[in-house]
């Protein structure tokens, strides 16, 4: 066989190996775990969103956008002075 045929070959495979090797892992990937973050005010949550947007927008530039990699689940009073029993229960569930 002619040498430089023998080469080109060897490239070849070499190359298709190359793609392969990095294709699979790619394909065989997870999917993205979605993190769930409890949030359980002290008190009546209208009062206090502006922390929790400040807290939700700081994740957002770390990386964890809603919907897709972490998800907000919040439990909050409907009144002040109202039990937390019950929220706290509904939130580990």
């Amino acid at each position: 066989m002619n040498p430089r045929r023998t080469l080109l070959t060897a490239l070849s495979a070499a190359l298709g190996a190359a793609a392969l090797s990095h294709a699979w892992p790619a394909a065989a990937q997870p999917a993205a775990k979605v993190w769930r973050v409890g949030i359980l005010p002290g008190g009546l949550y209208a009062p206090r969103k502006f922390q929790w947007d400040a807290f939700m927008q700081r994740m957002r530039e770390q990386g964890y956008v809603e919907g897709k990699n972490v998800q907000y689940v919040i439990r909050a009073p409907e009144k002040e002075g109202a039990p937390y029993d019950a929220l706290a229960a509904d939130l580990v569930r």
